[in-house]
């Protein structure tokens, strides 16, 4: 299944099942989404980080996710990782 997750402003992480992939990351509504193919029946909940960063600034060391652009401004997504809840 797709599940379509909002992605925080603050630095939390997005509970969705274990083993989810990040397929596309957009604006929607004036915020910022993750698509992710998830298999909620059988995997167990996990806190994934996804972060934010504006072009020119300093990113992680993590997978590259996707882009999205909200009005002037691009943003590009990485995948952190699970983190503890």
């Amino acid at each position: 299944m797709i599940y379509k997750y909002e992605i925080p402003s603050e630095d939390v992480g997005i509970v969705m099942p274990k083993g989810g992939e990040v397929l596309h990351v957009g604006e929607q509504g004036g915020r910022p989404h993750a698509w992710v193919l998830v298999d909620p029946q059988d995997a167990p909940l996990v806190s994934r980080k996804l972060t934010i960063v504006g072009t020119s600034q300093l990113v992680p060391d993590a997978p590259y996710v996707g882009t999205f652009f909200n009005g002037q401004f691009v943003w590009h997504v990485f995948d952190e990782g699970e983190v503890k809840r």
